[in-house]
């Protein structure tokens, strides 16, 4: 979802969404007024989207390209991600196409956008594609910054109907090229499922749930990131993916 050119994983500040590791970069803007555009890879030990893991503990490769253009952005972002299926689990991937404004007002950023996963080589029966709508601002004081974020979807994945998620984090730039963060969320599904069977897809939520992160950032140079971060949540029942994980990633932007 996730400091200045951003994916799921909040990139060189990688804190303060809960939703970090995962997903979508967003654009830099430009400045100058002519179009800017960012591309990137990268390669984590999890992919950890909202807490849960999107390749059941596997290890995740992604890449992303996007365009800004003054204060409007948009994007393309891709991984791998593992479907369960009656004949097993399945190799996949994930396509997330978004776009937003990202306007300064009096010293407050704000990120307003849109964005759309889709991914292919669902189980029969599944319905995994969903679109959402995000509100997120932030702000910093010398080497702090302070996130909140709001994201809503009207019909979420695997037929959870509406969704809200709620996050908050900070992070601090304590040294030079180093930064520690953390973050918080909650998310909450209009219908809840009493238990995930063997045959759910990973990205099934049984229900309502918070999740937590904190981790370390060291930038490498002025294009190569790594980071090192623990993600909880309240409900491990809801599966092994949404059990406490040491993540560990690393990242180019270009």
């Amino acid at each position: 979802m996730p400091s200045p050119s951003t994916n799921r994983l909040t990139a060189l500040a990688a804190g303060a969404a809960a939703g970090a590791f995962a997903g979508a970069a967003a654009a830099q803007t430009a400045t100058s007024g002519a179009p800017s555009f960012s591309f990137g890879a990268g390669a984590s030990s999890d992919y950890v989207y909202r807490g849960a893991s999107r390749t059941e503990g596997r290890g995740q490769g992604f890449a992303s390209a996007a365009a800004g253009f003054s204060d409007a952005y948009a994007g393309v972002w891709a991984s791998n991600v593992a479907l369960r299926g009656a004949g097993g689990t399945l190799s996949a991937a994930e396509v997330d196409v978004y776009g937003g404004w990202r306007p300064e007002v009096m010293g407050y950023s704000l990120d307003l956008g849109a964005q759309y996963d889709a991914f292919t080589g669902q189980p029969a029966g599944a319905a995994l594609d969903y679109g959402e709508v995000y509100a997120k601002v932030s702000r910093s004081v010398g080497p702090v910054t302070g996130r909140l974020g709001l994201h809503y979807s009207p019909a979420y994945a695997d037929h959870a109907g509406q969704a809200w998620y709620g996050e908050a984090g900070a992070d601090y730039a304590f040294a030079r090229d180093w930064t520690v963060s953390a973050g918080a969320g909650y998310q909450t599904i209009e219908h809840r499922q009493a238990a995930l069977g063997p045959s759910e897809p990973a990205l099934a939520i049984a229900g309502d749930y918070a999740t937590w992160n904190a981790g370390v950032t060291r930038a490498v140079g002025d294009h190569l990131a790594v980071d090192l971060r623990y993600f909880d949540t309240d409900h491990h029942g809801y599966g092994p993916g949404f059990g406490s994980k040491l993540v560990g990633q690393i990242r180019a932007s270009f």
